[in-house]
């Protein structure tokens, strides 16, 4: 039998690794050859019509009376597909929401008081030892915000 030097073995496989190399530059060339004769669509033609159809459904819809709109949304809940800043804008803009944000903040303020200074709130309330935290908190709530309800009447 023969034996094959060392030295041999190392040329072959750089032969070998070498044809490897250059197959695969062959198949990444001719991936990029297929992509340059692809015919690619364009994009920004498509943006335009959706420019173009959102404007046009702007002007119909602006000459819709408030009713006919409200009719269009009825039952579409439009909130699911709010962006934060979209829905940050439509709290700031609702007058019952920004009433329960300051409601929500106010409780979680009041959760990080005692309850020795939840009482001191409370001055003047009868009855008060026996409540628990969370039923004095909803009694302070509900004189707070019941008074800024009666005051805004």
């Amino acid at each position: 039998m023969l034996s094959r030097k060392p030295e041999q073995e190392d040329s072959n496989d750089s032969i070998l690794r070498h044809f490897i190399l250059v197959g695969i530059f062959l198949a990444e060339a001719l991936a990029r050859a297929l992509n340059l004769l692809t015919p690619v669509p364009k994009k920004s033609n498509n943006n335009d019509s959706n420019k173009l159809f959102t404007k046009h459904l702007q002007e119909k819809l602006s000459l819709k009376t408030d009713q006919d709109l409200r009719e269009i949304l009825k039952g579409i809940d439009l909130i699911s597909y709010y962006e934060k800043d979209q829905l940050i804008d439509a709290i700031i803009s609702n007058p019952d929401a920004n009433k329960k944000l300051l409601l929500q903040e106010r409780r979680d303020n009041l959760r990080k008081m005692r309850n020795d200074e939840i009482k001191d709130l409370l001055r003047g309330v009868k009855n008060l030892s026996k409540l628990k935290k969370s039923e004095l908190i909803e009694l302070v709530l509900s004189i707070e915000f019941n008074d800024r309800k009666g005051s805004n009447n």
